[in-house]
């Protein structure tokens, strides 16, 4: 009985999320197996995952159809970190700020303004940041979520303001299948 309650607790935890919205993943490629952490997130129709950016950059990376990282027009991201492997990371505030820095550093006129247009499947607002660079004609769309033992992040990236649209819809559609906990 102790057994039955103790799995049905975790069941209940867990849910059909996973751990705290994050999964471990797991791929074989060239006869080697990879197990990373990825965000549950929703697949955008006209997308696909590219493993090995995937792999190389320790995050879920989908890229339009028949395309790579290095050609698609839009690229989204989901990562989750290990808040145990960021140690001097002590808030989600702290973590979103290192990364904007570590931003500004490859692109020093990158800014950013906060909206509150996106939710996630569950219908709950989610904070989002617009990035911006006036030097460059990229449009970015990130959200930073701080998930159990992990911080999320889901970003999008338009390389253009002519498929910004696209990357706007396939970044709501990717946000239907993540779940805040």
């Amino acid at each position: 009985m102790k057994r039955l309650v103790f799995l049905l607790l975790i069941a209940l935890i867990t849910g059909r999320h996973g751990i705290c919205g994050v999964e471990q993943a797991s791929l074989e490629v060239n006869g080697k197996s990879y197990f990373l952490w990825w965000p549950i997130v929703g697949t955008p129709s006209g997308f696909s995952v590219d493993q090995d950016a995937s792999i190389a950059q320790n995050k879920k990376i989908f890229v339009q159809n028949g395309a790579s990282i290095s050609n698609s027009q839009i690229v989204l991201f989901a990562e989750a970190v290990l808040k145990s492997d960021l140690p001097q990371i002590y808030t989600l505030n702290h973590f979103a700020s290192e990364r904007f820095k570590f931003r500004k550093k490859s692109d020093p006129d990158i800014f950013g303004t906060a909206l509150k247009w996106f939710k996630d499947g569950d219908g709950i607002p989610l904070d989002v940041t617009l990035l911006i660079s006036t030097s460059r004609p990229e449009i970015t769309f990130v959200i930073y979520q701080d998930e159990c033992k992990f911080y999320v992040s889901l970003e999008v990236v338009s390389k253009s303001k002519e498929v910004s649209k696209i990357g706007t819809k396939a970044f709501l559609e990717m946000l239907k299948g993540y779940h805040v906990n």
